[in-house]
C-alpha cells in the first residue's frame, strides 16, 4: 500500500512539474492525475505512440457490469487496459495506445492460436508498432468443469505454454508483462477453487523468475491482494470499476520502469513484419 501512494504522489508531480499548458488539462481520476488531452504531450517529441497490447480472456474485455448500471458488457471502456492507458500517459508524459485483444473464456491455449483460434500471441509479435504485451491468463485454464476431472489447461501445459509466449514475444522485442489471474469469491461455483487457482498464479510467477536475467519480463501479482470489495456483486469473478482500476494500479506500479525504458517505436527499428492499417481490437 506504501508503494503505491509513493508512484501515485510520483505521478502529481510529474504532472504538477509539466505544467497544464504542456501536456493537456489535467483531471484527477479515481484517485490517479490524467491527462484530458493525452496527444498535447506528444508535441514535437514523440510522433508515433507507445502500443502495448493486453492479450486476455473477459477480465481484459471488462466482462460484465463493471460500473453496475444493471447493464452487461457495455463497459468496454471501462477496463483494466483503458486505466492503464491513462495513468502511463500521465505518469510517462508521453501517448500510450492500447489495444485489448481477446474473448471471454480465452485461455494461453486459444491465445497461441492452439485449436483452430486466432493466435494473439503471434499477431502481437508480428505488428512492429507493438513495443508490450500484457498477458493476462489463467482463469479460465485452471477451472475443472462439472463432469472433468482435469483443468480446461493442465498446469504443466499452462507453464509451457506461457513460457513459449514469453519466448517467442522477447524473440520480436517485445517487453512482456504477464498478469496473475484474479481472486474470486470462494467456492462461489463448484468448479472455481481459490487454492487451484493459487497453484496457476505460482505457476506463472516461476515461470517469468524462469528468465530472471532478462528486465523485459514482469510479473504482476493482482491474486494476492485483492478483496470481495472489487468484484461485482453478482458475479464471483469479473472485476468492478473499483477492481480494474486496482488491477491497472498494479501494473503501472511493477511494470512501469520497464515500460518507461522503451524508445519511440521509430527508434527501435524494424522489429517484424509491417502490419499495414490501424490498430484494431480483435474479438471473436
Amino acid at each position: 500500500m506504501r508503494s503505491r501512494w509513493i508512484l501515485w504522489l510520483a505521478v502529481a508531480v510529474i504532472m504538477w512539474a509539466c505544467g497544464g499548458s504542456a501536456v493537456g488539462t489535467i483531471d484527477s481520476y479515481l484517485g490517479w492525475c490524467v491527462l484530458a488531452d493525452s496527444g498535447g504531450c506528444a508535441s514535437g517529441v514523440y510522433s508515433q505512440p507507445l502500443c502495448i497490447d493486453v492479450i486476455g480472456d473477459s477480465i481484459a474485455m471488462a466482462g460484465g457490469d463493471v460500473n453496475g448500471d444493471g447493464i452487461a458488457g457495455n463497459d468496454r471502456h471501462m477496463g483494466f487496459p483503458t486505466h492503464v492507458n491513462h495513468m502511463l500517459t500521465a505518469a510517462l508524459g508521453r501517448p500510450i495506445s492500447v489495444r485489448t485483444l481477446g474473448s471471454g473464456g480465452g485461455t494461453i491455449r486459444s491465445a497461441m492460436g492452439l485449436g483452430g483460434s486466432v493466435d494473439l500471441i503471434g499477431k502481437a509479435c508480428q505488428d512492429r508498432r507493438v513495443a508490450c504485451v500484457v498477458v493476462e491468463f489463467g482463469n479460465n485454464d485452471c477451472k475443472i468443469d462439472y463432469g472433468q476431472t482435469e483443468a480446461r489447461v493442465v498446469l504443466d501445459e499452462f507453464r509451457t505454454l506461457l513460457g513459449r509466449a514469453i519466448s517467442q514475444s522477447l524473440s520480436c522485442r517485445k517487453r512482456v508483462v504477464v498478469l496473475s489471474p484474479v481472486r474470486g469469491r470462494r467456492h462461489a461455483i463448484p468448479y472455481y477453487d481459490l487454492a487451484n487457482v493459487a497453484r496457476y498464479v505460482e505457476a506463472a510467477r516461476a515461470v517469468v523468475e524462469s528468465f530472471a536475467r532478462d528486465e523485459d519480463v514482469v510479473f504482476v501479482d493482482v491474486f494476492t491482494n485483492m478483496t470481495p470489495e472489487m468484484l461485482q456483486p453478482m458475479c464471483y469473478l469479473h472485476p468492478n470499476l473499483e477492481g480494474h482500476v486496482y488491477i491497472a494500479s498494479q501494473i503501472v506500479e511493477f511494470a512501469g520502469p520497464s515500460v518507461a525504458r522503451i524508445p519511440s517505436w521509430e527508434a527501435d527499428g524494424d522489429q517484424s513484419v509491417q502490419i499495414q492499417g490501424p490498430l484494431r481490437e480483435v474479438m471473436w
